[in-house]
C-alpha cells in the first residue's frame, strides 16, 4: 500500500495518496494486533484491553489524517470516534462470537 501510496502522491493525486497510505496503516495494524488474541494466557478482558489500546494509537490517528471526514468541528471528530468505537464493537461482537461458535472443547 506504501508503494502505491507513493506512486500516487509522485503522480500528484494527494488526497489518493493520503487515504491509500491510511487504509495501508489500519490494514497493517489490524492484522498485526490480531495475533493478541492468541495469547491463551491472557484472559479476553485483557486482550481487549491491549487490542483497543493498540487500534488507539494506530488506527483512530489513521481515520482523523485520512481525509474520510469533515473534522472542522467537535461534531466532525466525534463522527469519527464514534464510527471507530462503533465499526469495533460489531467487529468483536461477531468475531467474538464465531470464536465461541468455532472453539472446540481441550
Amino acid at each position: 500500500m506504501s508503494a502505491i501510496a507513493i506512486a500516487l502522491q509522485a503522480s500528484g493525486d494527494v488526497a489518493q495518496a493520503r487515504s491509500t497510505f491510511c487504509v495501508g496503516i489500519i490494514v497493517a495494524a489490524t492484522c498485526g494486533a490480531s495475533v493478541i488474541y492468541g495469547i491463551e494466557r491472557w484472559s479476553l478482558a485483557k486482550q481487549t484491553a491491549v487490542h483497543f489500546a493498540v487500534m488507539v494509537c494506530t488506527v483512530l490517528p489513521a481515520l482523523l489524517a485520512s481525509g474520510w471526514f469533515p473534522l472542522d468541528d467537535f461534531w466532525g471528530v466525534a463522527l469519527v470516534v464514534a464510527v471507530f468505537l462503533g465499526t469495533g464493537a460489531v467487529l468483536w461482537t461477531l468475531f467474538a462470537l464465531i470464536g465461541l461458535r468455532t472453539r472446540r472443547p481441550r
